[in-house]
């Protein structure tokens, strides 16, 4: 498995938004592909700070994505870490567990001194990963689990100044 940044595979964009509309049709009930791929991925691609978006793939196949953006549930500041998601035929192979860690250490090296997570269906991919589970709370129309991890204390990473 590989990690890249997006810009290395800018063409996913389009792609990854249909997986996404179908993994959480509620949540993108008005919503075209169009519309989630400009928001989430043609947004990381025009050299703004955030959002950043890396993307896992399998022999040259996109399996999986991830996200920080500025914006998540009004019940913690963040950045959060955003848009996890792993294609059903690639998870129980830690690729969502990676894509985590990757954003996470990519969090640090822009200088941010933590970093929350929303979910309804990955607790346990948070848990083992040793995120803080703040609680519980309701998010557009279902609970979901609010998670956040703090910048580990040892030699400063370098950050890239931000706007």
């Amino acid at each position: 498995m590989t990690i890249l940044p997006l810009a290395a595979r800018p063409e996913a964009g389009l792609w990854l938004a249909a997986r996404f509309k179908a993994e959480w049709p509620d949540f993108f009930a008005t919503t075209s592909p169009e519309e989630i791929d400009r928001e989430y991925f043609r947004a990381a691609l025009e050299g703004r700070e955030l959002p950043a978006v890396l993307v896992a793939e399998v022999d040259g196949e996109v399996c999986g994505t991830v996200a920080i953006r500025t914006t998540g549930p009004d019940t913690h500041p963040g950045p959060w870490l955003s848009s996890l998601w792993v294609d059903a035929a690639f998870r129980e192979r830690g690729i969502g567990g990676e894509l985590t860690r990757a954003m996470t250490a990519e969090a640090w090296q822009r200088g941010y001194p933590e970093l929350y997570a929303c979910t309804a269906t990955a607790h346990r991919l948070f848990r083992r990963l040793d995120w803080e589970e703040l609680g519980d709370f309701p998010y557009h129309g279902v609970t979901v689990a609010v998670f956040r991890v703090g910048r580990p204390a040892g030699p400063s990473v370098p950050s890239q100044s931000r706007p």
